[in-house]
């Protein structure tokens, strides 16, 4: 083989990994659900952020509207807001027993009670 050829053959490789690792899926809310519990370390839940986020599924909603939709708030210690609440992503672990990391939607609500804005919200930010 040529250089050219080998950097070619190199380039393919690196766009083929780097576009795997960075999948994206549409919402699914069944999916969305069963990736809880013990399957919350899964990155199912973690494909669709994007595409919910964008979606604008969210804003507009009640909490309980939300619970519906995503499943119950989560009780991360490190986060206090009055007009916030956490909707659990993904545990992330490493070498240890304990997690690393958690993500979140994190859902800032009105006056009213409706969400007005949501983001990605992670416990090492």
């Amino acid at each position: 083989m040529n250089f050219y050829n080998i950097n070619i053959l190199l380039t393919f490789m690196s766009l083929m990994v780097v576009s795997s690792c960075t999948t994206n899926e549409k919402f699914n809310g069944n999916k969305w659900k069963a990736a809880d519990g013990e399957n919350i370390t899964s990155d199912t839940r973690s494909k669709m952020v994007t595409d919910l986020l964008n979606s604008e599924l969210i804003l507009g909603k009640t909490e309980e509207e939300l619970i519906t939709l995503l499943g119950p708030t989560s009780n991360y210690n490190g986060f206090k807001s009055k007009n916030a609440k956490l909707f659990a992503v993904q545990e992330i672990y490493t070498w240890d027993i304990d997690p690393s990391e958690f993500t979140f939607i994190k859902v800032v609500f009105d006056d009213k009670g409706k969400a007005k804005s949501a983001e990605f919200y992670s416990s090492k930010d």
